[in-house]
């Protein structure tokens, strides 16, 4: 008891290309996780005015909540990261900058 499985054990780690991401915090049960991507693609990319680039989304399980017996009652908490690029005006995120400020914006 208490013994990781092998793959949990070992050391492992995933290296990105830097530059900007977007990243939301998620809170709520699975059925409502699914639908998550295609909210965040649809509606929120577009609001903010960018456009996801090449590279991995990121998801990262922070805590599941058992609230209940049955699973759609279980509760998960997911900090969700998906690269992207400036779309506004044809602008376009520097990789290495991060996320400071773009020249020519106000």
């Amino acid at each position: 008891a208490g013994k990781l499985p092998p793959a949990l054990a070992m050391n492992s780690s995933l290296t990105t290309r830097s530059g900007l991401y977007v990243g939301v915090e998620f809170y709520g049960n699975w059925s409502r996780y699914a639908r998550l991507s295609s909210d965040l693609y649809m509606e929120l990319l577009p609001s903010l005015g960018v456009s996801r680039r090449d590279g991995y989304d990121i998801e990262c399980f922070i805590t599941r909540h058992a609230e209940g017996e049955e699973a759609g009652d279980r509760r998960y908490r997911v900090r969700y990261f998906i690269p992207v690029t400036l779309s506004a005006a044809g602008l376009r995120s520097d990789s290495g900058s991060g996320s400071g400020p773009v020249p020519g914006r106000s």
